[in-house]
């Protein structure tokens, strides 16, 4: 190679290798300079906050590390990229699990680990459990309220015959874990009930799950609802009003519901599904208060455009610490409702049945623990409402009275 031509591709090589540098640095200060958001809808969960730059994080290398993952969560185009991403797996290779999703023909479902859970540590899980659960009780004893828990099924365990076969859809343990836990409330005294066998008895209809998120639709809600008003009256002897099916009505919105499966594949298969809301001859009116502030009296967070997509916060607004319903109808006792998500679709029809609906998500809720809570307010019933998959969970919703 003559010199001429070695210089003319060293400088080509040097152009290019500029040019490349070039595109980096952009992307870099890009990523530094854009309008920084806090949370990805897609993935549900919060992007990494840019680092403080001290010497200690210098040396120590955490500021390096937190910030590559800084720029990782808040390169331009991300979303993009990540939807080009899911589309190439989804509708191009095919593949049977897009993003810890399992693709089917008619539903979505979780991908779940063989190792997600342990069945040798569930007698102990068990007995935390039962443990957490009795102080509660003793809570609601001692000012005289009706304490229940109340389980019910995920949508991985309501379709669990609708994985594929070569993958795990850990029905064994969830059957073990609801077993166990009932014979050992059982042997505490602490009343329970199982939404599963109440929707086994109804033949288990497909209405009641959900296929693009992990819920129970609004249906499946009023079935499990009409099931605890039905225990809690026989128990108690308590006269509540509780309507009928034949005495409501569910609306669908015309609206894209983007559930908890479907958002993960970047909202890219959806089989059509939508939410409703329900009306009823029960209704009444009624003034709300959210961490004890007056806010607007809804149950449904209705959407100002057809075209707005919809997730399940549309039901109560979503996951809320603290909400107080008030019907004032003092002839009517006041009940407790506390849980995780699984409560919102129940609150939105169980308001009509009492004088005042207190609703809890302790996962977010710390002012008072549970047991101080109970103590001050001193409802007449008290209602835990937990999905099989947190069932075993002590934390959050599944902590102890104090």
């Amino acid at each position: 190679m003559d010199d001429n031509k070695r210089k003319r591709t060293g400088a080509a090589d040097r152009a290019v290798i500029a040019a490349f540098a070039v595109f980096l640095a952009v992307l870099f200060f890009a990523g530094l300079l854009r309008q920084r958001e806090t949370f990805s809808f897609f993935e549900n969960r919060n992007l990494a906050e840019k680092p403080v730059l001290t010497v200690e994080s210098a040396e120590s290398g955490e500021y390096f590390r937190k910030l590559d993952s800084y720029l990782a969560d808040h390169a331009p185009g991300r979303n993009t990229l990540l939807k080009a991403n899911a589309f190439i797996d989804l509708k191009l290779l095919r593949l049977p699990v897009v993003n810890d999703i399992v693709v089917q023909d008619d539903i979505l479902l979780p991908y779940l680990d063989y190792d997600m859970y342990s069945m040798d540590e569930l007698p102990q899980a068990v007995s935390v459990m039962t443990e957490n659960l009795s102080s509660v009780k003793d809570a609601c004893d001692s000012v005289g309220a009706a304490y229940y828990l109340v389980a019910v099924p995920g949508q991985y365990t309501y379709f669990e015959d609708r994985y594929p076969w070569y993958l795990n859809n850990n029905s064994e343990y969830i059957a073990k874990s609801r077993l166990l836990l009932e014979e050992s409330l059982d042997m505490a005294g602490v009343r329970h009930m199982d939404i599963g066998d109440v929707f086994a008895g109804l033949g288990s209809p497909e209405k009641f799950g959900s296929t693009v998120d992990h819920h129970y639709t609004l249906k499946g809600a009023f079935a499990a609802y009409r099931a605890i008003m039905e225990r809690v009256m026989a128990d108690t002897g308590l006269q509540m009003p509780v309507p009928e099916e034949s005495e409501v009505t569910f609306t669908e919105l015309p609206n894209l519901f983007i559930g908890s499966r479907s958002r993960k594949l970047m909202n890219l298969w959806s089989d059509g599904e939508r939410l409703s809301y329900m009306t009823s001859e029960l209704d009444v009116p009624f003034s709300r208060r959210d961490r004890g502030q007056e806010t607007e009296s809804f149950l449904y967070a209705m959407p100002a455009d057809p075209g707005e997509w919809l997730t399940y916060e549309f039901y109560m607004g979503g996951d809320i610490p603290e909400t107080v319903i008030d019907t004032d109808r003092d002839w009517l006792p006041n009940v407790l409702i506390y849980g995780d998500s699984f409560t919102n679709a129940v609150e939105c029809i169980a308001y009509q049945s009492f004088n005042e609906m207190r609703s809890l998500d302790l996962r977010y809720y710390n002012d008072k623990t549970l047991g101080e809570y109970i103590r001050e307010y001193a409802p007449d019933i008290v209602i835990c409402i937990r999905d099989y998959s947190v069932l075993l969970d002590p934390t959050g919703n599944g902590k102890p009275a104090n």
